[in-house]
């Protein structure tokens, strides 16, 4: 998915690579997706929005993931 819980008591999840090209995680009450187009082949994040706003960091909250929000990675394949 490319989300990894940071310490053990952190509500943060850090950011990484995805596999798979979209991801929906049905919370009963809201769904997190995880929109990642060209994952395969292109290992690299270049970009990152939350429900369309550019993120400057790489990670993201509990709070984000249990609120439905719509996490977009923008994929290259180079880290530049």
């Amino acid at each position: 998915m490319g989300l990894y819980p940071d310490l053990p008591g952190s509500d943060r999840y850090s950011l990484g690579s995805p596999v798979f090209e979209r991801i929906e995680i049905d919370l009963g009450t809201s769904v997190f997706v995880i929109d990642a187009v060209g994952a395969r082949g292109r290992p690299y994040v270049r970009e990152v929005t939350l429900d369309g706003v550019p993120l400057d960091r790489r990670f993201i909250r509990h709070a984000h993931l249990v609120g439905g929000s719509t996490l977009k990675l923008t994929m290259s394949d180079s880290h530049e």
